[in-house]
């Protein structure tokens, strides 16, 4: 999911591209997402593995594709607040719950469930580790990916449509940077980051 993330910040950046590139470029990005999501899947089932399970996989995260492209898009023009519930619910799973559940458990013993969980291959224990196992860490890691995502969107924003074009983009900063040099003077102002002057 993260890098599905990743994607639609991209997307976003093509959309603002004249249509003749614009479409041909969301359309090919999207389309390598969706292959490379396919050949992992292949790689982690293996070859006997039959195809009606990839089809309903590649078909689950087409709808996930929609849904969290939908959400972004709508939280990115609405507020921060917005911003940070789409990331909780699409790239965390919403989860805090069963986090505040296990909160008094001893590190020992949570590491136990946690190991007992990835043996059953528990979805949610792959990505466990992340931080966001405590609900005290939770609002600090979705400031972080919010300041992340607005400070990527201006970046990207301000790199020219035949920079972009030529497929110069340069790197995605990393989440949790907040004194990153790329945001040096940008402020955020209602419901964009502006160049303070």
């Amino acid at each position: 999911m993260f890098t599905n993330l990743h994607v639609w910040l991209l997307t976003t950046r093509f959309r603002a591209l004249p249509p003749s590139h614009g479409r041909i470029f969301i359309q090919e990005l999207i389309n390598h997402f969706f292959l490379d999501a396919e050949y992992r899947l292949r790689s982690v089932y293996g070859p006997k593995c039959p195809e009606r399970i990839i089809k309903r996989t590649m078909v689950d995260l087409r709808d996930q594709w929609n849904g969290s492209t939908y959400a972004y898009d709508l939280a990115a023009v609405t507020s921060d607040a917005e911003l940070a519930a789409a990331v909780w619910r699409n790239l965390f799973a919403a989860r805090g719950e069963k986090a505040y559940k296990e909160k008094d458990l001893t590190e020992e013993e949570r590491e136990k469930r946690l190991e007992q969980r990835r043996k059953d291959n528990d979805p949610e224990a792959a990505v466990e580790g992340s931080g966001a196992e405590g609900l005290e860490d939770l609002p600090r890691l979705l400031h972080g990916y919010v300041a992340h995502l607005r400070r990527e969107m201006v970046r990207l924003g301000q790199i020219s449509d035949e920079e972009v074009i030529a497929g110069n983009i340069g790197k995605f900063g990393r989440v949790g940077s907040l004194n990153h040099p790329d945001t040096a003077g940008l402020e955020l102002q209602g419901k964009a980051i502006v160049q303070s002057s």
